[in-house]
């Protein structure tokens, strides 16, 4: 029962990775398909999905090919680097979005 489990949610997690691969690329597609004066709002969120992406395919893969040794690690060193990397893109994402806000009127 639970290596049923174990491979269920390995395939969950390596759909969503892939499904995040695929939202990124679509939308850096449609992107650079509109030509547009207006400020870009979304200039981390694509690296943000894409890191995501990898972090997520990543943990999916090891798991589903139960790898172990230096393949393991090589993925763990990849899935870390890439969910730091998530967090760095968020954190610039926040702050673009807070940067580029109306300033609030007090009450």
């Amino acid at each position: 029962m639970a290596s049923v489990f174990t491979a269920g949610s390995a395939r969950f997690v390596l759909a969503v990775g892939v499904s995040l691969f695929a939202e990124a690329a679509v939308l850096f597609v449609l992107h650079h398909r509109t030509v547009s004066r207006r400020r870009d709002h979304s200039g981390s969120q694509l690296p943000m999905l894409m890191c995501m992406g990898l972090t997520l395919t990543s943990g999916g893969v090891t798991q589903l090919r139960a790898w172990t040794g230096a393949g393991m690690t090589a993925m763990f060193v990849v899935g870390t680097a890439a969910a730091v990397a998530t967090l760095v893109f968020a954190i610039r994402s926040l702050r673009e979005l807070r940067r580029d806000a109306p300033p609030s009127k007090p009450g």
